[in-house]
């Protein structure tokens, strides 16, 4: 067996694994009635270029006759009729009993009214070569063949792949016609997230034979159309597959006969079955909310490894007052307290008792139904609320595979110490194999499983593959003493209490512990409560507006916020005033779009996480003005690729200046890529600004040394001693502050220069107020990025110091980069030579030129964005 491992349903390494010989297929077609559709289907399948492979029609009870349509081809194909008594409708029983009565290595699934690409059965068969647990996803197209001879079918001569091509986008290339073209896009082509799943449509889809009969085939509960193959879809996924999208394997949908009433019947039919789907089916996007409900397939199961047969009982009780009660429970019998609990709940399909055996943990797993396993020690107690705070953490994380939690050590005279990062994993491997808590997807354990090993080796495994969040409280409460020591008689509860306790901890290997845990506890002690940013609060806003602003479609905004960080927060705004008729926020409940805001974000360490919060297939997402962290400058901080991944799913990517396009370019995203400016151009000063001819706006930034050169007192020093030029020339100087950091520098930059009298705005506190003195100024001299953007979009010539590569990006994106100098550069005398070739050139035009191009552009996608909300 060859099996494919690999992060989330990263299926790009399974053609480097060595290829088996070519398997035997077999075409399993489901067929009632609509037997001329059936007719060009199977005299299709006579021009298949793959040689290996039998047809299998699973007839379920239909009126008309299906054995004339097979017999016609009997002499060209390999094809067998199997019949089943109609009962309602039964599509998903007509597959499983067509897959029963083949013993082919791969089944492709086809329906009766769809007709194969000559090339479909080889384009399938090839990826089944290479690994054993693939689900090959074919294309779809919708046609009417009305007009198709049906000996030119026969013949592969019908052209059908040219009429596709021709109706629709160049760019579309062979990509489905229906949800999955967006789909594909949006999860870079299945790779990433934990929804691939739903790419499965049964009408053309691939598998390993004894991979779909070890998860059960097709459900045949399902009484009408629509769900059957998603539910399929989700127990394959679960059970370690990878989908694979193959879109040279098509099918061609035949319209001509479709049914129902209306052209969203598909839809409504679908939605009649959303009890069944809901009760298979935990995903967040088909069971919204837990309900109270005992589902038929529960979100969590958890594993209770090892089980201590005196506190089994305890512990049910624990679980049963969990907040969240969508689940299993699996306890490790063998032991006749553990077996007397499991008789006792019987009747209650939650709670299970695994029976002895050598692998008792390797049994639960393959037993388990749940979308999560929870690991949990059987000597820990919990607070109620750990597992609906780990669920909505991994819920809300799709690219993420385990949820830790912190732990607390409860002491015999009552103190507590708090565990997190490091010394919860430190305590882990005190206490056991696996650990004490964590949240997991079953579907990491499935990958894992095949290659068996200790539950050490699996855990093992699992983590290589996934990336951990925390429950940063401490809802997992454990004795000061592990297994290896003796047990305290009384087991102490979950305590609310924030003691920090660091002395004679001794028992477990605790002691040596004790700095670090104060230094975790003392830290997350101190933590600030996150704030979201906006423009208003929802306090100071009242009921009707806060009601009206609930109604408007929201985008998640992704950038710098929080900093108080006048650039930061003017961009926030100004794409706040491009979308009016959005919410626009860092936290955006039922956010339609995702943005990639202003500011340098793109290899800037930390942005792919924050989108990787955010994203979700169902979220449209775009790059609106935002920079590229520059090579040369920073290196490589994060993973090409993965931005390239993130890019290629975008409907939209606008970046702040050619630098940055030429940077992505350089990556190798070949994507439409445009330059639309920094978002603060289209900001602008509320009334009418008088220009003083004479002001100078002088702004520096305080770098802590990261810039061009590490010296930040080399460029204090230029400025202080153009400031004393500017003054002795008779000009005026006024000084603007985009950060509190730079305040200090600016007092010093007054003092040095006699200019202590001079006018000063704090713009990060009062935008308003930094917008008019910029749009003053005769002249901005800006080190911030910002200040020269605003003075850019209120037509003020500004002179740029480079302190890094983003100031020489957005300049030259204005036609403004020969008023630039690098702070390695900088001196007094250039600063004043670019103060007056900028105050007396042809500046002021060009900027003028360049600026309402940008506000152009944003305005158009703004255009284009809110027709997307408002879909």
């Amino acid at each position: 067996m060859t099996w494919h491992v690999a992060p989330e349903n990263d299926y790009r390494g399974v053609r480097q694994l060595s290829p088996g010989p070519p398997p035997k297929v077999a075409v399993v077609i489901p067929v009632y009635n609509r037997i001329e559709l059936l007719a060009n289907t199977l005299s299709a399948l006579a021009a298949q270029t793959y040689e290996s492979f039998e047809v299998v029609v699973g007839d379920d009870g239909s009126e008309e006759d299906p054995g004339t349509a097979v017999a016609a081809v009997a002499g060209r194909i390999d094809v067998k009729l199997v019949r089943q008594e109609h009962r309602g409708y039964g599509a998903g029983r007509a597959r499983n009993l067509g897959a029963s009565h083949t013993d082919a290595d791969v089944l492709v699934f086809i329906d009766a009214d769809c007709i194969p690409d000559p090339e479909l059965v080889a384009r399938h068969a090839d990826w089944h070569r290479h690994a054993d647990n693939l689900v090959v996803i074919g294309s779809r197209h919708h046609l009417d063949t009305t007009d198709v001879d049906r000996d030119d079918l026969v013949a592969g001569a019908a052209a059908l792949r040219d009429r596709v091509a021709a109706e629709q986008d160049a760019d579309a290339a062979l990509v489905p016609d229906d949800f999955r073209r967006v789909f594909y896009r949006r999860t870079a082509g299945l790779r990433l997230g934990d929804e691939a799943f739903r790419s499965l449509v049964s009408s053309n889809f691939s598998i390993r034979r004894d991979g779909f009969l070890e998860v059960g085939g097709f459900a045949e509960d399902f009484g009408r159309w629509g769900g059957e193959d998603t539910e399929l879809g989700w127990r394959l996924f679960n059970a370690g597959f990878f989908f694979v999208p193959e879109n040279e394997a098509i099918i061609y949908h035949q319209t001509q006969q479709d049914e129902g009433d209306s052209p969203d019947w598909r839809q409504k039919a679908r939605a009649a079955n959303d009890g069944i789907i809901q009760a298979k089916i935990p995903h967040r996007f088909y069971r919204k909310s837990e309900r109270g409900y005992i589902y038929e397939s529960p979100k969590v199961s958890w594993i209770v490894t090892p089980t201590v047969p005196e506190r089994a009982a305890e512990l049910w009780h624990q679980l049963l007052k969990q907040s969240f009660t969508d689940f299993e429970v699996f306890f490790m019998g063998g032991d006749e307290l553990v077996d007397r609990l499991g008789e006792t709940l019987a009747g209650d399909p939650r709670l299970r008792v695994t029976p002895p055996g050598n692998d008792q943990f390797a049994d639960a797993l393959r037993a388990a139904q749940g979308e999560y396993v929870a690991l949990l020690h059987g000597w820990a107690s919990l607070d109620h609320r750990l597992l609906g705070r780990a669920v909505r953490r991994l819920d809300a994380n799709p690219r993420s595979s385990i949820v830790r939690s912190g732990y607390q050590i409860v002491t015999g005279d009552g103190n507590t110490v708090y565990l997190y990062d490091e010394a919860v994993h430190d305590l882990d491997a005190e206490w056991g194999e696996l650990p004490v808590f964590a949240l997991t997807r079953r579907r990491e354990w499935a990958k894992v499983a095949p290659a068996g090993g200790s539950p050490s080796d699996l855990w093992e495994g699992v983590v290589t593959l996934s990336d951990v969040k925390a429950v940063r409280d401490g809802m997992v409460a454990l004795p000061a003493s592990s297994p290896r020591d003796q047990l305290p008689d009384e087991f102490p509860a979950i305590t609310g209490e924030r003691t920090l306790f660091v002395e004679d901890l001794t028992k477990g290997g605790v002691k040596r512990k004790a700095t670090a845990l104060a230094r975790f506890a003392t830290a997350k002690a101190q933590r600030k409560p996150y704030r979201a940013i906006g423009l208003t609060s929802g306090a100071a806003q009242s009921l009707p507006t806060r009601q009206a602003d609930e109604q408007k479609p929201g985008v998640s905004y992704i950038g710098w916020l929080g900093r108080k960080n006048f650039g930061d927060e003017i961009m926030l705004q100004a794409i706040q005033e491009l979308l009016p008729a959005a919410r626009v926020g860092y936290e955006a409940p039922g956010a339609k779009l995702l943005l990639l805001g202003g500011g340098t974000l793109i290899n800037r360490l930390t942005y792919l996480e924050a989108l990787r919060r955010h994203d979700s297939p169902r979220v449209e997402r775009v790059v609106f003005g935002a920079g590229v962290a520059d090579p040369d400058y920073w290196g490589l901080t994060e993973p090409v690729d993965q931005w390239i991944d993130f890019l290629d799913s975008c409907s939209y990517v606008g970046v702040r200046g050619p630098r940055s396009k030429a940077i992505l370019r350089e990556w190798g995203y070949v994507g439409d890529l445009e330059i639309m400016g920094d978002p603060g151009l289209s900001v602008r000063p509320t009334g009418s600004v008088v220009v003083d001819d004479g002001l100078v706006v002088i702004s520096p930034a305080f770098t802590e040394g990261e810039l061009w050169g590490e010296s930040d007192e080399r460029v204090f020093a230029a400025m202080s001693d153009l400031v004393e030029s500017l003054l002795r020339s008779g000009r005026r100087v006024a000084y603007l502050s985009c950060h509190p950091g730079d305040d200090r520098f600016i007092m010093d930059i007054m003092r040095r220069s006699g200019s202590v009298d001079s006018h000063y705005v704090a713009a990060y506190a009062d935008h308003e107020a930094g917008l008019e003195l910029l749009s003053q100024a005769a002249v901005v001299v800006a080190e911030r990025l910002h200040a020269a953007v605003i003075a850019a979009a209120g037509g003020t010539p500004f002179v740029a110091i480079e302190y890094r590569p983003k100031i020489r990006d957005f300049a030259r994106s204005v036609d403004q980069d020969d008023l630039v100098v690098r702070s390695d550069e900088v001196t007094a005398g250039r600063l004043m030579e670019l103060v007056e070739q900028a105050t007396f050139g042809d500046h002021a035009e060009l900027l003028h030129h360049a600026v309402e191009n940008y506000r152009s552009r944003q305005r158009r996608v703004a255009g284009e964005l809110m027709e997307i909300l408002q879909k």
